[in-house]
């Protein structure tokens, strides 16, 4: 479990981060534009957080800067199939299978204890969800003791606002269910209430504000209840409680937060129909009598929950010239980022791109091999590509001499010291893929191993062996041919090839 959830939390920390750069980028340029896009926009950015990281089109991210790495490296074979046959008792080396399985290479020239990096994941589970379960308590905890704060002291509005408070609920088309209090906790107006939507409102304000000011007071208020808000900012605050880690999630929650309120101001401007500068005198006017914290994310929502964005929703207010509508281009923008969600690699697509390399690698090196050899020969490709268990003949040619080196020395001390298993399966391939004839003493060691007396995985053989072939080093041949029929398919038909 721990495993799944750390390859799951790696690719969607990259994939929401390059989506919140990319809706950053259009809010800019929609910053005079209605703000309910821009919400929308910063809520596509959330929903990446809970769609799976693998979902994928032909158009997405993923597929386009994987088409774009294996047209420019030469690494190929990243379908996701289904995995070799082998006998598999792990033995000494289950921690480095559960890695591979969960296609979680260990990174090219560095050593990895395989019981290392399965404790490293469970250890940061582990962390992970304490934290988490922490600030989702947190939040509950907070909204309960405001909860009860306001209900111990508040009352029902006197006739005159009960009635302009009705009138005001009639103007934003609610029903009767949303019900006005008066409290004495609490410094601004505010929205509160699962289930049954409160609006508080602080005592005097009444008698502090004109008509026109409480009606652009309640209206913002009225208008979260009207876009679901409050459950809104019960979703965002559990999926920020779940990706606490991530900064770019925290960023995108201030994000919402301030274009929610901003879109209720655009809401407050067309139902009252008052004039922005109007409008911004009357915020200001509610700044200047708030002292103190709001308690944001705990369920509750105010007029001046965002304090530091106060500016900003003053000058937005008092424009004139931003639009305060959703017309067709809004609508079109937002379905062309709604299809932007998926950033996996689309199958096809890489199949397509994979194997332009491997049918290059068998007409250099494999072209008189038996039409069966050279399919298996595609399988591997196809098979072990997205585990980095398989690599395209050109996929080193960039290296500098220097880091080809390097490289040659990492591989010969992994391959000639190290102990049978799966951990040498990437060192085989990769020594395969360089061709160096320095390191045909450590892939013989593992094409060669052999155990009589109990059954052991064969992958390593087997990779060890298609290695050796790669190699094409003669020296190799009395090790590949008494295994031409060897009993595991792989390895047989490598040997073979």
């Amino acid at each position: 479990m721990a495993d799944q959830w750390f390859v799951w939390m790696v690719a969607i920390s990259w994939q929401v981060a390059a989506m919140a750069g990319m809706v950053w980028v259009l809010t800019f340029a929609l910053r005079k534009g209605f703000a309910r896009v821009r919400w929308i926009l910063w809520l596509l950015v959330v929903a990446k957080l809970v769609v799976s990281p693998e979902w994928a089109t032909p158009w997405s991210l993923g597929t386009m800067a994987d088409r774009y790495a294996v047209s420019d490296t030469g690494d190929g074979g990243l379908l996701t199939t289904t995995e070799a046959e082998a006998p598999v008792q792990f033995a000494d080396d289950v921690g480095t299978a559960l890695a591979l399985d969960l296609g979680v290479a260990f990174p090219s020239g560095e050593s990895a204890s395989p019981r290392v990096a399965l404790l490293t994941s469970e250890t940061l589970f582990l962390v992970w969800a304490v934290v988490a379960v922490s600030l989702m308590v947190f939040c509950f905890v907070q909204y309960l003791r405001f909860r009860r704060v306001v209900m111990s002291g508040w009352t029902d509005p006197g006739e005159e606002l009960g009635r302009f408070f009705v009138a005001q609920c009639g103007l934003m088309k609610l029903g009767g269910g949303v019900r006005l209090k008066v409290s004495p906790a609490i410094q601004t107006a505010a929205v509160f209430g699962a289930f049954r939507p409160t609006v508080l409102m602080p005592e005097a304000w009444e008698e502090r504000f004109t008509r026109e000011e409480l009606q652009a007071i309640l209206v913002h208020e009225l208008a979260h209840v009207r876009r679901g808000d409050l459950a809104w900012g019960w979703v965002v605050s559990l999926i920020t409680c779940l990706y606490w880690f991530h900064p770019v999630v925290w960023l995108v929650n201030g994000m919402l937060r301030r274009e929610r309120e901003m879109a209720c101001d655009d809401v407050v401007l067309k139902v009252t129909e008052q004039e922005g500068e109007a409008y911004a005198s009357t915020l200001v006017r509610v700044a200047e009598s708030f002292r103190g914290k709001f308690p944001h994310g705990a369920g509750v929502l105010g007029v001046l929950e965002v304090y530091d964005h106060l500016l900003h929703r003053v000058r937005s207010a008092a424009d004139g010239t931003r639009s305060r509508g959703l017309g067709w281009r809004s609508v079109a923008l937002l379905a062309v980022v709604t299809m932007l969600l998926p950033m996996g690699i689309w199958p096809a697509a890489i199949e397509a791109e994979s194997k332009k390399g491997i049918d290059a690698e068998i007409a250099a090196h494999y072209s008189k091999a038996h039409p069966e050899v050279q399919e298996y020969i595609r399988w591997t490709s196809k098979t072990f590509g997205p585990r980095g268990l398989w690599m395209d003949a050109d996929s080193y040619d960039k290296l500098s001499k220097k880091e080809r080196r390097e490289k040659v020395a990492y591989l010969k001390a992994l391959l000639e010291d190290g102990e049978y298993g799966r951990h040498l399966c990437e060192g085989v391939t990769q020594a395969g893929v360089l061709g160096d004839p320095t390191l045909l003493d450590g892939v013989t060691k593992v094409a060669a191993f052999h155990l009589a007396d109990r059954d052991y995985d064969c992958r390593p053989k087997w990779m060890g062996v298609a290695a050796l072939g790669r190699l094409d080093d003669e020296r190799a041949v009395p090790t590949l041919v008494p295994l031409v029929d060897h009993g595991n398919m792989n390895t047989r038909m490598w040997a073979r090839a």
